[in-house]
C-alpha cells in the first residue's frame, strides 16, 4: 500500500520498542543482574522485540488501512477511534496467541498464568494504548492542518495566468485583472508560491516559478534562485556581502532574505545595466 499517512516513526521503532521489549522481559520477574547480563536474557529479549516490533508493524498497517477508508474528521472521529482501538485489540490478540505458542512449543519456555496476569498484561495493555495514543494524536494534528490548509486556500484569491499582459484573479466570485507590471515579487514559502503586488498584496499562484518567468518575460524579472523571482521595479538596493553574495532589499520587504548566490552575480548586473533604472550597491 502506497504511504498515504502523516506517520513518521522511525525514532518509536529505534528508541521505543526496545524500550517496551526490555520492561516487558525483566518485569514481574525475579531476575537479578547476573541474569540480565547473561544470554539467556539476550534471547528472550531479542524474541520479545521482534514479537513487539511485528505487533506494531500490524497495528500501523491497520492504522494506515483505517486512515484510506475512515480518514480522521470531525463527523466519525469517534466510531474511527473505536474501530482502531478493536482492531488493535483483536491484531494483539492472535499474534500475542501465535508468539507464546512459539514460546511453549517450539522454544520450550516455561509459561506462568500468575506472572503474566500480574506483570506481563498489564505492561502490554500499556503498550495498546501508547499505540493508539500517539497514532490517533498524529491523525488529529494532521487532520487540523489539512483543514487549515484548505481553508487558507479557500480564503486566498486564486490567479490563472494569462497570454496577455494581464493575469487573472478570482476573488469571491469577481475576476480582477493584474497587470505584469504590478507585479513586485514572487517567492516559494513552506512549498507554497506567492504573488507579491507592488501595493503590497499578497496571492498563491500554483504555477512553478520557471513557468511564470517564462510568462511574465526576462527582461523585466530576474530569477534570483529557487525561491525568489524580481520585478526590477521592486527592487530598492543591494548589499554585497563578505561572502561575496548579494543581498537584495527589496519593496514592499520581504519576510524572507533575498540572496543571490556569488556565481550569478555577474549575470545580475548584466540584467540590472539593462534597465531603465540605476541602482548601485549600498
Amino acid at each position: 500500500m502506497k504511504e498515504n499517512t502523516p506517520y513518521n516513526d522511525k525514532i518509536i521503532v529505534l528508541c521505543l520498542l526496545p524500550i517496551i521489549s526490555f520492561v516487558t522481559t525483566i518485569v514481574g520477574s525475579d531476575y537479578n543482574l547476573a541474569f540480565i547480563f547473561g544470554l539467556k536474557f539476550f534471547k528472550i529479549f531479542v524474541f520479545t522485540f521482534i514479537e513487539v516490533l511485528v505487533i506494531w508493524g500490524f497495528f500501523r498497517f491497520c492504522i494506515r488501512v483505517l486512515d484510506k477508508r475512515i480518514p480522521l474528521n470531525s463527523t466519525n472521529s469517534n466510531k474511527r477511534f473505536i474501530l482502531q482501538v478493536l482492531f488493535t485489540l483483536l491484531i494483539y490478540a492472535v499474534f500475542r496467541s501465535i508468539f507464546t505458542y512459539i514460546e511453549v512449543n517450539v522454544l520450550n519456555w516455561s509459561f506462568n498464568p500468575r506472572i503474566y496476569l500480574n506483570s506481563d498484561l498489564p505492561t502490554e495493555i500499556t503498550f495498546i494504548v501508547l499505540v493508539n495514543t500517539i497514532y490517533a494524536y498524529w491523525g488529529h494534528t494532521a487532520y487540523t492542518k489539512k483543514i487549515e490548509g484548505k481553508q487558507q486556500i479557500k480564503n486566498t484569491p486564486q490567479i490563472s495566468l494569462s497570454t496577455s499582459n494581464f493575469i487573472e484573479i478570482k476573488k469571491n466570485r469577481k475576476t480582477i485583472y493584474l497587470a505584469f507590471t504590478e507585479i513586485a515579487y514572487l517567492y516559494i514559502s513552506n512549498k507554497i508560491t506567492y504573488l507579491k503586488t507592488i501595493k503590497g498584496e499578497t496571492h498563491i499562484v500554483n504555477e512553478p516559478l520557471n513557468d511564470l518567468h517564462t510568462i511574465l518575460g526576462q527582461k523585466n524579472y530576474y530569477r534570483v534562485n529557487r525561491q525568489f523571482l524580481i520585478n526590477q521595479l521592486a527592487i530598492h538596493s543591494y548589499k554585497v556581502l563578505p561572502n561575496r553574495q548579494i543581498h537584495i532589499s527589496l519593496i514592499p520587504p520581504s519576510e524572507i532574505d533575498c540572496k543571490l548566490n556569488k556565481n550569478n552575480s555577474k549575470s545580475f548586473k548584466e540584467w540590472l545595466s539593462t534597465q531603465n533604472r540605476i541602482i548601485k550597491p549600498s
